[in-house]
């Protein structure tokens, strides 16, 4: 029972970023190049005995969006949705972290808006019998992402995060079914807290 409160969890703290994001709740899969309404879509490389397979993210004309790829692993789960004119692409870890890391950004008329970051955890405090949640948001003024030879897109995504912050794991609150956990926010290396 405990495992679909954490799969809630996270379905709930998806929606209210969306809400956050944009007020235009309308989700589009964009995981599949039949939807017309996604300029970028999710194009997999797997045969069919493999376990796990590489992704990348293209438009309409199979170009690349970024000049990175990113692997779906076996305890991996990998998705592009498209919420209003905002496209993200989540992995979330189906070990017991139950973490997800996800980018957000914009595109339109081959342009890409800048790029943000996101990593959400949680941890469980055994001597409390407590599960908490933490996570850092991370952008830089420009919006783009560090060029580097080799990497997975997800990996380089998060040198915006400068790479030296922990999470700060602090106390959870509760509104209703809601949780709000410490989120730190990084802009050009500089970190502050926030409370989601």
């Amino acid at each position: 029972m405990k495992q679909f409160d954490s799969v809630w969890f996270l379905i709930l703290f998806i929606c209210s970023f969306y809400v956050y994001a944009n007020d235009d709740l309308g989700v589009i899969d964009c995981s599949l190049r039949e939807n017309t309404s996604c300029d970028v879509f999710l194009k997999m490389e797997r045969n069919v005995n493999e376990v796990s397979y590489k992704v990348e993210l293209v438009d309409t004309k199979n170009e690349k969006i970024f000049p990175y790829f990113d692997i779906n692993e076996t305890t991996e789960n990998v998705t592009l949705q498209k919420y209003g004119e905002q496209y993200v692409f989540s992995k979330y870890y189906l070990d017991s972290s139950r973490a997800m890391e996800f980018i957000a950004f914009k595109y339109d008329n081959k342009a890409l808006s800048p790029v943000r970051y996101y990593y959400i955890e949680s941890s469980i405090d055994f001597s409390n019998n407590v599960k908490k949640w933490s996570g850092k948001k991370c952008d830089t003024s420009t919006g783009i992402i560090p060029e580097k030879k080799d990497g997975l897109l997800l990996q380089v995504a998060s040198e915006l995060c400068i790479n030296k912050f922990k999470l700060a794991y602090t106390p959870n609150k509760y509104v209703g079914n809601d949780i709000l956990f410490n989120l730190s926010e990084i802009t050009n290396g500089v970190e502050k807290n926030n409370s989601l």
